[in-house]
């Protein structure tokens, strides 16, 4: 069967990813990575804690109810890498593994966990933070180095996710902020090498901060051409941001690392 190379297939073989062979390359007869349960140490989960063998992990089923985040697990990076919820109220995370080898999706501190799942599998796990910004991995060994990493922004201006049946939550948490005005904050991911969403639409003449938070390996920067607007430069699972203030036209958009606006790392600011 023909195998499609995606963009960002074709950027991971680009860069070079190491430690993919790996995930192949377990003798016969050897025992896959233990799953690790939720809320369980990270270093337990990698190591099997030295104790008695560890029951299988069984994926709690989804609660209709709560508002609930869904990610994909593929080999070897999560889709969407970078999340947003709101603080202090309990979130689902749903994770859909869609890649051929066993991925699970955590939080590093606290630690918090799906199960990890074989391909095909889904596990979800419930979240409750407050505010910050939190590394998320997949633990299985080699995974987070060859760059299966993300960042959980916990920001009382997101919005509150749908549940898993459709509907809206009932009420929002007793001590969220408001949220500002439609149009006023934007986010955009970094990855190796585009921008995700690459054109944005935005309001004239309005202040506008826009949140670019890097997902790739490489280091990153989202800046305006003309007139010269960017955010700092930063490294994996950085976030940084600049406010753009522009009259209505169209603006050219890029990476300005070397080499990152020539491989296509580029975009569109449309503001209307």
């Amino acid at each position: 069967m023909a195998r499609t190379i995606t963009r960002r297939s074709f950027a991971a073989l680009a860069v070079g990813v190491p430690g993919v062979a790996a995930l192949y390359a377990c003798t016969p007869g050897e025992a896959p990575p233990p799953s690790p349960t939720a809320n369980v140490a990270i270093t337990e989960r990698q190591t099997g804690g030295g104790g008695a063998a560890e029951e299988e992990a069984v994926a709690p089923e989804a609660d209709l109810a709560l508002p609930t985040i869904e990610v994909g697990a593929f080999d070897l990076y999560f889709e969407p890498a970078n999340v947003s919820i709101p603080p202090d109220m309990d979130i689902q995370v749903i994770l859909n593994n869609q890649g051929a080898a066993p991925h699970n999706w955590v939080v590093v501190d606290p630690e918090l966990a799906t199960p990890t799942l074989e391909g095909g599998g889904s596990g979800n796990v419930t979240v409750n933070l407050p505010a910050g910004t939190y590394e998320v991995i997949c633990s299985v060994p080699g995974h987070a180095a060859a760059g299966m990493v993300g960042v959980l922004t916990v920001d009382p201006a997101a919005p509150i996710p749908a549940t898993s049946s459709g509907g809206t939550p009932a009420a929002e948490p007793a001590d969220a902020t408001p949220v500002p005005a439609a149009g006023t904050s934007f986010e955009v991911g970094m990855y190796d090498l585009y921008f995700e969403p690459a054109d944005l639409t935005i309001p004239a003449n309005t202040d506008v901060t826009v949140t670019a938070i890097n997902g790739g390996a490489a280091d990153h920067n989202w800046a305006v051409t003309e007139p010269s607007l960017s955010t700092e430069t930063v490294g994996n699972g950085g976030t940084t941001s600049v406010v753009v203030n522009l009259p209505a036209g169209s603006y050219e958009i890029v990476c300005t690392v070397p080499g990152h606006a020539a491989a296509g790392m580029k975009g569109v600011l449309t503001v209307q």
